[in-house]
């Protein structure tokens, strides 16, 4: 019997179908759990493997050396923390899915969409309310969950220029809402789909709701400065970086009505956040899950596998 080539999966990776191609053409070593693996394990699991699969693992110059078999490296961000000069000392290829990853900016939006929606009907104060046994009457509602809608309301996006922006600007508009956007650079397409280019300080001062895709601006874009002229009856949604927000002042703007709600996807210190965050019923709080769509990421890892059996020379 054809000895098989050995494959080792560094991480946590979704779709039943990839793992079972894998195990029925390859030896496979998996790791299902989402932390990396110690430097010691990782290295240890690679010495006699033919192909590693990765998500951004660090391999290192003394991994590579010692991995006598290996012929490939396709990892999910394309090698970013793989020594390139070890691999190329050694004739092993380093590579990408080679999947499309735009999906990327069209699942940003519809999650902020989602937390925008949500924090506007108090979505989940009212499903609370109904789970508890409180509903008793249709109007109920007219009285206890009164909020705002997204037609016709003004939106403000920050950031976009480099990605995202188009898509959150698409959406906003079927919804009919009133667009401007703020950024370093501007955006030829983004205004092509009705955006205003707007001033950073009046925009914050009239949206309804607040989208930030800061995308490479450095700092806090929303600190107590920023709080303090914000319309009150604002909703910020962030799917972008953390570090953008001061948390200690948005809990401080959301305690004393400066801003009406919050939706985050990521947190200035993630996993981290702040305390005050778990007790109010008007901030959503999301574990940067923009991106958690099965159907792309299982064609990312089947896509992953597809590089190793082209290099391994398998069909399947």
């Amino acid at each position: 019997m054809e000895k098989k080539h050995k494959v080792v999966v560094t991480r946590y990776f979704p779709g039943e179908e990839g793992r079972e191609r894998l195990d029925k053409f390859c030896k496979t070593d998996f790791n299902d759990q989402i932390p990396p693996l110690a430097p010691d394990v990782l290295a240890s699991k690679i010495k006699d493997a033919d192909a590693i699969i990765s998500m951004g693992d660090k391999i290192t110059k003394e991994m590579i050396e010692s991995a006598a078999n290996l012929k490939i490296i396709a990892d999910m961000w394309g090698g970013r923390q793989i020594d390139q000069d070890a691999c190329k000392e050694k004739n092993i290829k380093i590579c990408g899915s080679g999947f499309d990853m735009t999906w990327i900016s069209d699942v940003e939006a519809e999650h902020g969409f989602m937390m925008m929606a949500a924090l506007g009907r108090a979505l989940f104060k009212a499903d609370k309310f109904v789970r508890s046994g409180k509903w008793e009457h249709s109007e109920q509602s007219n009285k206890l969950f009164l909020g705002q809608g997204l037609y016709e309301r003004k939106l403000g996006i920050v950031g976009g220029f480099r990605r995202t922006g188009e898509q959150v600007v698409r959406r906003a508009k079927a919804m009919f809402m009133d667009v401007m956007y703020y950024d370093t650079e501007r955006s030829e397409k983004m205004e092509a789909l009705g955006a205003v280019y707007t001033p950073f300080d009046e925009m914050i001062k009239t949206s309804d709701y607040i989208f930030i895709i800061t995308n490479g601006i450095e700092g806090y874009v929303f600190d107590k400065p920023q709080f303090d002229i914000m319309n009150p009856k604002a909703y910020l949604v962030n799917v972008s970086s953390g570090k953008c927000i001061n948390e200690k002042e948005l809990v401080k703007a959301l305690t004393d009505g400066r801003l009406a709600g919050a939706g985050l996807d990521k947190t200035e210190n993630q996993p981290a956040h702040e305390p005050e965050l778990d007790k109010m019923e008007n901030v959503i709080l999301t574990p940067h899950s923009d991106g958690a769509l099965l159907d792309e990421r299982g064609a990312i890892y089947n896509a992953l596998i597809d590089q190793c059996f082209n290099t391994l020379g398998i069909v399947g």
